[in-house]
């Protein structure tokens, strides 16, 4: 019954150099000028830089959403991305001292979204030293004069899901939404959230075939997989692959071979469990 699960979008310190072309905030972008930097052991993207301008950029690999980049500084007080985009968030064409932003990345708001690392060519910090680094650290000082540029490139990947050290009730899963699914039995997000939230009197686009029971079913089954039941008790293990082997998904419509009685005792089983009636396995408060 398995239903191929999208991809999770993840990224490391390491993208293509196609990346460049993608983060462009014109659309020509400007000649680069480039300072003769050592490379560091590691390997890391080498953004590039133009002289006069502090840009920042959101790696192409970084799951899809839009980010903030704080700025301190500089010429704005921040800047939203999406994956792929680029902006100027300092310019400097004086021939004098160097004027120096520090650019930080904003993830708070994400749910399932981490930083990883970002990559800072050219960055001129304070002291007017040059530096090309991959950090670990969510913050860098970036300048620029009419001799100086900084590129500074933020990269994310998604959280890891990790399953829960209690459970929660299917009910749960349909009033938190798409923020606390993971695409359980290889569902899509959206198909997923849509079975959770359908009721017998506002189903939605869902369908089952059969009594409302195969609905109740369903959702109690996605409900133990989020709860970590794959690693549950024997009971739950076997009931979920019990509905895994005899259910399916097409679209929005479920269906399933299993017996009435089979549905009530799967029901009753992963119900329990969802409600927190195994040892190890407490009900979330």
């Amino acid at each position: 019954m398995r239903m191929i699960r999208n991809g999770a979008l993840a990224a490391g310190a390491m993208v293509a150099v196609a990346f460049l072309g993608a983060c462009s905030d014109s659309p020509t972008a400007p000649a680069a000028s480039r300072v003769n930097a050592s490379k560091p052991s590691f390997a890391v993207v080498d953004p590039g830089f133009t002289v006069t301008l502090v840009r920042v950029c959101k790696a192409a690999s970084s799951p899809a959403g839009t980010y903030t980049i704080n700025v301190v500084g500089g010429d704005v007080a921040s800047v939203n991305l999406t994956p792929g985009q680029c902006a100027t968030v300092m310019t400097n064409t004086a021939s004098g001292p160097l004027k120096v932003a520090t650019v930080s990345e904003d993830v708070s708001s994400f749910v399932n979204v981490k930083f990883d690392s970002l990559v800072a060519n050219a960055a001129i910090d304070a002291s007017g030293t040059t530096i090309l680094a991959s950090s670990t650290t969510n913050s860098q000082a970036a300048a620029a004069n009419q001799f100086h540029g900084s590129t500074v490139v933020f990269y994310n990947s998604a959280v890891p899901h990790e399953e829960p050290k209690c459970t929660y009730t299917k009910g749960w899963y349909r009033n938190h939404g798409k923020d606390n699914i993971t695409g359980a039995d290889g569902l899509s997000l959206t198909v997923e959230a849509a079975i959770f939230a359908a009721t017998p009197g506002k189903p939605g686009n869902v369908t089952w075939s059969g009594s409302n029971d195969v609905l109740n079913l369903y959702q109690q089954y996605l409900a133990a997989i989020e709860n970590g039941g794959k690693s549950g008790p024997q009971s739950v293990k076997d009931a979920i692959k019990l509905v895994d082997d005899n259910s399916s998904v097409t679209g929005s419509a479920i269906s399933t071979s299993l017996t009435q009685a089979q549905v009530s005792a799967a029901i009753n089983t992963l119900s329990s469990f969802n409600e927190g009636s195994f040892k190890g396995f407490p009900h979330c408060e």
